[in-house]
């Protein structure tokens, strides 16, 4: 229900400009000014519902990616109708992104055409019948396909719920609500470590099911987002999509405007070979090296293979135990994260994570470098390390390189680019995930597992250079400005 506003309300200016609106809270009384104190803080209690609805999608893909960390050591530890090898086992933790790399291909098309909301809401059933298919599984090849599925279903949802979450967001707001993605995301990987513990794989993957189930019944209640509306000159449902978002008491005029006149200006839906022209191949260049950095800094290798590198390091503590308390530092991490990232900026918190990383990579390299030299040594006086190290790792990748790529990839592409320059840097991501988790194992057996870990630091190092010469900050900048930068 629409509620008409009056001339005394307050306004709200632009996406850019939410604390200047002219507050007068003895004007109203009760909910009215709490609603107004909302606005006038740039705040709105809707959209950041809608944002945490649109956050399942993100939990749903850390439970993908993790899910074979407890799973696959559990399946050559009890009573199973089949067995995994090694090859087997790289494959599990591994073929989930090659889903996701069409997944994500596929989601520019559906967001661009049918919405961002149908987007999501396309995703999510097919979803859970995934994860049917991996709690079912009698051999291998259908763990496979169930594993394809939840991998393509992934890749079309990260990208539609980031592109979703940054459309309806207030700009002072943008950076917490992006940011709650990927404290979602790194909260799925939390909730596969603590059920992983509890359960068997099987029973595991149902658990897994109710994320998306959830999201499911859930985003049907949340709005299109008014920036897609506009661009599909659905002006009257982007307005009342807009005023559900912001509030009955805010004046929406000014945003709606502004929408439409960066509309305007970039003109008709991208196509792909204007990515080739510099004011959207800069912005895409910047998203693929952020992605292939987040990628190969380690972090993937962790959520697929973190009980079996626990197993390895030797250390008295149960390997599923020191899982879910890397999972629980993840969670700290992205919290804290989202409280500094609007206020610190992106690319100060980008190079304090890749030194951070390269750090604790180099430290966890030594440990398994001496556990080679001199085992005893190593078990017995720095037994500690590989679990510390991991876990300042984790909580450096949390703050940072997990949120910020899909932030930025939210934020560096104007409106008409977003659906396929989404889809890019989803298939770009995926294509690096299954490099690393595949080809870990592989790389251990030739270089050591210690050269593994060295390789990830040199990639660390590689990123704060990157970062401080092609990263622009984007902190408390309109989508609509930001559009202007590669211009």
């Amino acid at each position: 229900m629409v509620v008409a506003m009056d001339s005394g309300v307050p306004t709200l200016p632009g996406e850019g400009d939410l604390r200047n609106t002219n507050f007068k809270p003895e004007s109203v009384s009760g909910v009215q000014a709490f609603e107004q104190q909302s606005v006038h803080m740039g705040f709105t209690t809707k959209a950041f519902m809608a944002s945490l609805v649109a956050c399942l999608g993100a939990m749903s893909a850390g439970i993908v990616m993790t899910y074979a960390s407890p799973a696959v050591p559990n399946m050559n530890s009890q009573p199973n109708p089949f067995r995994v090898n090694k090859e087997q086992q790289s494959w599990i933790g591994s073929i989930n992104s090659l889903g996701a790399l069409f997944g994500a291909l596929l989601s520019g098309f559906l967001m661009d055409f049918f919405g961002r909301k149908l987007g999501i809401m396309l995703a999510v059933v097919p979803f859970v019948c995934g994860w049917i298919v991996v709690a079912g599984s009698p051999s291998v090849a259908v763990l496979y396909v169930g594993r394809l599925i939840t991998g393509f279903c992934k890749g079309l949802l990260v990208g539609a719920s980031h592109v979703y979450i940054a459309e309806i967001s207030p700009a002072s707001q943008r950076g917490m609500m992006l940011t709650a993605a990927s404290v979602a995301n790194v909260l799925g990987n939390f909730y596969v470590y603590c059920f992983g513990f509890l359960l068997p794989w099987n029973w595991l993957a149902v658990v897994c099911a109710v994320v998306p189930a959830t999201m499911a019944c859930l985003i049907a209640f949340t709005p299109e987002t008014p920036r897609y509306l506009l661009l599909k000159e659905r002006r009257f449902e982007a307005e009342e999509s807009l005023r559900w978002l912001r509030g009955p008491l805010c004046n929406i005029d000014a945003e709606i405007e502004e929408i439409e006149n960066s509309i305007r200006e970039l003109g008709d839906r991208a196509k792909l070979k204007e990515f080739f022209e510099p004011h959207l191949l800069k912005p895409l260049l910047i998203i693929l090296g952020l992605f292939t950095i987040q990628e190969f800094s380690g972090n993937s290798i962790f959520r697929v293979y973190t009980v079996s590198i626990f197993q390895s390091a030797g250390n008295s503590m149960n390997a599923n135990v020191q899982s879910i308390v890397l999972g629980a530092v993840g969670v700290l991490g992205t919290l804290v994260s989202s409280v500094t990232i609007d206020r610190v900026g992106r690319r100060v918190l980008l190079v304090a994570s890749s030194v951070s990383m390269a750090l604790c990579m180099t430290a966890t390299g030594v440990y398994f470098k001496l556990k080679e030299v001199d085992p005893s040594y190593a078990n017995e006086r720095l037994s500690w390390l590989p679990l510390v190290s991991l876990v300042v790792n984790n909580f450096s990748f949390a703050v940072a390189y997990d949120p910020i790529p899909w932030m930025i990839t939210s934020e560096l592409l104007p409106t008409r680019a977003r659906g396929i320059g989404n889809s890019i840097g989803g298939a770009w991501q995926g294509i690096c995930f299954f490099v690393v988790t595949k080809f870990f194992q592989d790389l251990s057996d030739v270089i050591h597992i210690f050269g593994s870990f060295w390789v990830c630091a040199s990639v660390c190092v590689v990123g704060v250079f990157f970062v401080l010469l092609a990263v622009p900050e984007t902190k408390r900048r309109t989508l609509e400005n930001l559009e202007n930068v590669f211009k």
